[in-house]
Formats: C-alpha cells, structure tokens, sequence
C-alpha cells in the first residue's frame, strides 16, 4: 500500500491522502451521532477529494452503521442530491467502499445499492465496487 498522509482527524472520521498516487480514504470511527454530522463530514471528505484531485478514493464504513430505515434512504438521496453534483465533471473516479459482512447483506437484500447506481448520473463516470477486504479495496483502486 501506498504511503498515506493524514489530512484530518475528528472523533467521527480520519482522512488520509497520497498525492501521487491521487488516492485519498476516509476512514469512519464510529457511527454519527446525527444527520447532521454525518453531513457535514461527508461534505469534508468531498471537498478533500476535490482538492487533492484524488481519482481513486476508499471509504471505510464499516464503524457506521448501515441501517434498513428511512433514515437511510433519506442519506442516499441527499448524497445523490448534493454530493454527486461535485463530482460530475471530474473524469472516470472509482470509489470504494469497505463495509462489514452484516451492511453487505443487508445493503444487498434491500438492492438499495443497484437502485442508486441505476437512478444517477453521477454513476455514468464513477466506478464503485464494495468490499470486506481492505487489501482487496485497495488493489481494486489502485492497480486498474
């Protein structure tokens, strides 16, 4: 693995980067407290990513919960909303995201991931895979 500098740390997230590489990982502590902070350090992460200019980006969820609940669904249409929207004209990004074995299943059962990946254009030029192996993540992203 490549050698990361961290850019930011709070008790929510930790982000690291490697310039070179223009690989950056957002790594989740624990579950957010509220909308609100998972919003906001959602947001940071986002601009981080725009301003290393980072193509190949690992999102480490695994301490957040993934939830079956309207909660939920309301966080996928607001990144769909005001997330997606940075990214539209920034060229062939893959994201990556390394979740626990239980938010695979569930996340899968409920097919909410197809379901965003077929509703957005955001999507068109963003690759995303999911992933339980932080090893596998990171190859995929990096040796393409």
């Amino acid at each position: 693995m490549t050698r990361l500098k961290l850019i930011y740390h709070s008790d929510l997230t930790t982000i690291e980067v490697n310039k070179k590489s223009r690989y950056l990982q957002t790594t989740w502590l624990q579950h957010p407290p509220s909308r609100e902070a998972f919003q906001s350090e959602t947001r940071l992460s986002a601009n981080y990513i725009l301003a290393y200019q980072a193509d190949k980006v690992l999102f480490d969820v695994r301490k957040r919960l993934y939830l079956d609940n309207a909660d939920q669904l309301a966080d996928q249409n607001w990144l769909e909303q005001e997330i997606a929207p940075l990214f539209q004209d920034k060229g062939q990004l893959r994201f990556a995201y390394l979740v626990t074995p239980d938010s695979y299943q569930t996340m899968y059962a409920n097919q909410v991931h197809g379901l965003i990946l077929e509703r957005s254009e955001f999507f068109k030029h963003v690759e995303v895979g999911v992933f339980l192996d932080v090893k596998e993540a990171q190859d995929w992203l990096l040796n393409y």
